[in-house]
């Protein structure tokens, strides 16, 4: 078995040579060196829109901190509201700038 890289950074395994002589057979592939395997096999990283988003779910779930502080009758404090609103902005493209998500808050006592 031998890996080619394709211009994509695509790995495609010549399954032994015999896909090679197949018409479908992605053209302009060379061979692939460890270190190309390595890296196109590496771990992406999760883009900061996503992670905004999975971090608003947790946040405004039904087991998050805006819910505890509903269920215990404890106004949601200005650090979560100013939390949720900059994860929104993330989410929705408002803010471009940031290049991390902010720092959440404490969680409020009682909840």
């Amino acid at each position: 078995m031998t890996l080619w890289i394709d211009s994509n950074n695509q790995l495609h395994d010549d399954m032994d040579g015999m896909t090679l002589s197949l018409p479908t057979w992605p053209q302009g592939m060379i061979k692939a060196t460890a270190a190309q395997i390595a890296a196109a096999q590496a771990p992406k990283p999760v883009p900061l829109p996503q992670q905004a988003q999975a971090a608003l779910d947790k946040v405004t779930g039904p087991s998050g901190q805006i819910m505890r502080c509903m269920a215990a009758g404890v106004a949601v404090p200005a650090a979560w509201s100013a939390y949720v609103l900059a994860l929104r902005n993330i989410v929705n493209g408002t803010d471009k700038t940031s290049t991390t998500l902010p720092t959440q808050p404490i969680y409020v006592s009682g909840t």
